[in-house]
């Protein structure tokens, strides 16, 4: 996987594909033919990126519930106890405006 990160959180993500082994990153802002090129044919021919793919690949696809399966489950959850407040977080109580300092 190449990654030309453009907004967003595109950024963290290359940089996590390249920390985990399974992809490269190439710099928008700087651009350039050769070094995209270089990286195409980095992951494309070395091995270790094909293993790390196969290896995420593995755990994504031993999750025991289908993802629709388990959106299904904690809506259901969420109804039959009430809109589960005990899993809500105090944290939604807090203030998200800044407070002026005093002089």
């Amino acid at each position: 996987m190449v990654i030309v990160p453009l907004f967003a959180d595109q950024k963290q993500n290359g940089q996590k594909a390249e920390e985990e082994g399974y992809g490269l990153m190439v710099d928008f802002d700087v651009f350039d033919y050769e070094e995209l090129r270089r990286k195409v044919h980095q992951v494309l021919y070395e091995p270790k990126y094909k293993t790390n793919v196969q290896r995420l690949s593995t755990i994504f696809r031993s999750e025991p519930l289908h993802p629709l399966q388990k959106a299904i489950r904690s809506i259901e959850y969420v109804i039959a106890h009430r809109g589960a407040p005990h899993l809500k977080t105090k944290a939604r109580a807090n203030n998200t405006y800044p407070i002026p300092l005093e002089k």
